[in-house]
């Protein structure tokens, strides 16, 4: 991260800067006394079970330079010095959001109800060494960890690979705010998150609200075999132009990147072509059909950034996945798929059909435990 005053920051968030401390200089930023470095701000996020305020004594005495706090929030005495504002939640958005703006690197955000992770992987293991880049680590995708992601930057990053989740209504169009894509991208629409979005439509709705935070120039890379997103896509192309939307898939992708799949045991090869021109060919170390369609997408990624996507299409052949995502490990010749990290429906039923591709039926054995959906396999 780049340095900042904490004038600046008081200037971002909404807040009064310490009286004679304007131009006193922060390291970073950080939400956690565990991890904070000395000349960082301490950011006091409470939550329905903690209080961060309890925790400004261990921050400065970690060696944070200020914190920013509740209004109402106690200070014991000598602690200090504070930045006061409303929400220190709505605090840390607002100063990523005026961070990615300062900085101006290129923002690929990444939302749907699969594949996030996976996607957002593939688009960095393509990205990075051809453009200096930096993505959200493990899933951080909240209103916590986007900032934390954009903080990650500083000067010579040319782009930041986001993932933006989502529990309930509103989220999505919060952190699209804050992140402002250059490059907007959705897997799919799928069964997530039901309880609080209410069905498909709201679903559809939630991460389709990516759409209306585009910079201006801004692309989309959209699944093409998923009919909601195809729709979308179209009335992208009406208000921004063909150029500016990218369709991929299995079945015709819209007329954007299309792959024809080739098995060869546990090898996938596919050829691909858009708009009915022959393109790159590329290999994917784990089967799936999910993981072809995310492969696309990062391709149509690499496309819209003006990368070589022939060169990055090679490289897919070396990624290696994204831990407990149907990660494959040898074990005395037994094949164990780990895919244990949490799952709904629509990536439960991703998982067991390329689980399906790599055995006969009676060399396969399927764990669903009693603690979560995910995914456990062994090829016998």
């Amino acid at each position: 991260m780049e340095s900042f005053t904490l004038g600046r920051l008081a200037h971002a968030i909404g807040a009064q800067a310490p009286a004679g401390l304007s131009a006193q200089v922060a390291g970073g930023v950080s939400t956690d006394t565990r991890s904070i470095a000395a000349g960082d701000v301490f950011f006091a996020i409470s939550g329905e079970s903690f209080d961060g305020s309890l925790f400004l004594p261990e921050a400065f005495r970690r060696g944070a330079c200020a914190a920013v706090v509740e209004g109402q929030a106690r200070v014991p005495r000598g602690v200090g010095p504070v930045l006061r504002v409303g929400s220190v939640r709505r605090a840390l958005l607002d100063f990523a959001r005026s961070y990615r703006q300062e900085l101006g690197f290129k923002v690929v955000a990444v939302t749907g109800s699969a594949g996030k992770t996976t996607t957002k992987d593939m688009i960095h293991h393509l990205v990075d060494g051809r453009r200096r880049a930096i993505k959200a680590t493990k899933s951080f995708n909240n209103e916590i960890g986007v900032p934390l992601t954009i903080f990650q930057a500083d000067a010579e990053t040319e782009v930041a690979i986001l993932e933006l989740g989502t529990n309930s209504p509103g989220e999505i169009e919060t952190l699209a705010a804050v992140a402002e894509p250059d490059v907007a991208v959705i897997t799919c629409i799928g069964r997530s998150h039901l309880e609080l979005l209410g069905g498909l439509e709201g679903v559809a709705r939630e991460k389709l609200s990516l759409l209306r935070h585009l910079r201006p120039g801004g692309a989309v890379v959209l699944n093409g075999d998923d009919v909601r997103l195809r729709g979308a896509g179209a009335a992208v192309r009406r208000t921004r132009g063909a150029d500016h939307v990218t369709l991929c898939g299995l079945n015709g992708g819209g007329g954007g990147w299309q792959g024809q799949i080739t098995r060869r045991g546990r090898t996938w090869r596919v050829e691909t072509e858009r708009r009915g021109v022959a393109g790159p060919s590329f290999q994917l170390p784990t089967p799936g059909h999910h993981l072809v369609t995310d492969a696309l997408l990062a391709l149509g990624v690499c496309d819209q950034l003006g990368l070589d996507v022939r060169a990055c299409a090679a490289d897919l052949a070396s990624f290696g996945g994204s831990p407990g995502r149907f990660s494959l490990q040898e074990i005395a010749g037994v094949t164990l798929v780990d895919d244990t990290y949490n799952a709904n429906p629509t990536s439960v039923a991703a998982s067991l059909e390329a689980f399906g591709s790599l055995a006969q039926p009676s060399r396969r054995l399927f764990r669903r435990p009693a603690f979560s959906v995910a995914v456990y396999g062994l090829v016998l």
